[in-house]
């Protein structure tokens, strides 16, 4: 089940990847970033709450490959959206107001979803049912915002954008489309190649219990990390505008492979010993460095470089690797 789940997933992210992310070029970044992502929430949303009232697996299944494509854009047409509608001075902040937001949310999941509380057979249905519920209200948040105004100049749509940039920056801003970064480019796709998040994120039950760990453990673990962790999320904010974003992307970069090495030592371990409490120890501390690790300032630093009408091929390109 847990293969037909990351396979179906992938399924939806290759759909993602053709249909979906050129609409971020032809019918706007709101209109992919707000419309689409919601409309999506609310299937895998339905789809999880029927398979939870009928216990069906093909329903869920089905909701998982329709999550496959919430994923990039998650990850990159959102960020793209904020990136493009948020002054210069505070994109920092915008991307690690995101990280932070979605640590809380993983910390109120990691809370709820613990087999003592409402982790059981009978009672998840209540997580996509809230999903479904909270997703409208966001809906109707976010109607008033208007599209991004340097995808509005793109098309030409000039007053538009002149309004958008009103509502967004103030009266007196300047719309900066940046300089081309194909190294930077070159330089993410290299990181995320080696990148072991989604590893983490697909096998993470089974990477605990090879390392030793009960389910209540890992879940216990999972959330002190997250509590531990949220104090770090604030940190991207002064390292992207204080340092800059090379050194803040070399210092990711290096917390990347440390937490890549200390998985594979884990594993290797594991392998020719077994679990013990050295692979304990070794997951926590790789588990630590990927709560801690800022994928959005990958992104956030292509998007600072790169010319407005080439994020979106960016995004693909980082999300096919």
């Amino acid at each position: 089940m847990n293969s037909a789940m990351t396979s179906v997933e992938e399924v939806g992210g290759i759909f993602a990847i053709l249909c979906l992310f050129p609409l971020a070029d032809t019918k706007g970044r709101k209109f992919v970033a707000v419309y689409v992502r919601i409309t999506i929430t609310l299937l895998v949303g339905l789809c999880q709450f029927l398979a939870a009232v009928f216990q069906a697996s093909e329903v869920f299944l089905l909701g998982q490959m329709i999550l496959g494509s919430h994923y990039s854009i998650r990850h990159f047409t959102t960020v793209m959206y904020i990136l493009e509608c948020t002054p210069d001075n505070c994109r920092g902040f915008a991307g690690t107001f995101l990280v932070f937001a979605y640590v809380l949310a993983k910390l109120f999941m990691f809370t709820a979803a613990s087999p003592s509380l409402l982790g059981t057979t009978s009672a998840w249905f209540i997580f996509p049912l809230v999903t479904m519920i909270s997703s409208v209200a966001v809906l109707f948040f976010l109607i008033r915002f208007p599209e991004s105004p340097k995808w509005l100049v793109q098309q030409s749509r000039i007053q538009e954008a002149k309004n958008s940039i009103k509502f967004y920056h103030g009266r007196n801003c300047k719309i900066d489309f940046g300089l081309q970064a194909l190294k930077i480019l070159m330089a993410l796709l290299v990181f995320n190649i080696f990148d072991t998040t989604m590893v983490l994120s697909v096998y993470t039950i089974l990477l605990h219990k090879e390392a030793g760990f009960t389910v209540q453990m890992a879940m216990n673990i999972t959330l002190i990390l997250t509590f531990i962790t949220v104090p770090t999320k604030f940190f991207g904010t002064f390292m992207l505008d204080g340092l800059g974003r090379r050194p803040t992307f070399l210092i990711a970069g290096v917390m990347e492979y440390i937490k890549s090495i200390l998985l594979l030592t884990t594993q290797t371990v594991i392998y020719f010993v077994g679990s013990s409490l050295l692979t304990q120890i070794l997951y926590v501390i790789s588990e630590f460095l990927n709560a801690m690790f800022l994928q959005p300032v990958f992104t956030l630093f292509a998007y600072c470089l790169c010319p407005s009408y080439s994020h979106r091929v960016h995004g693909l390109q980082l999300h096919r690797l």
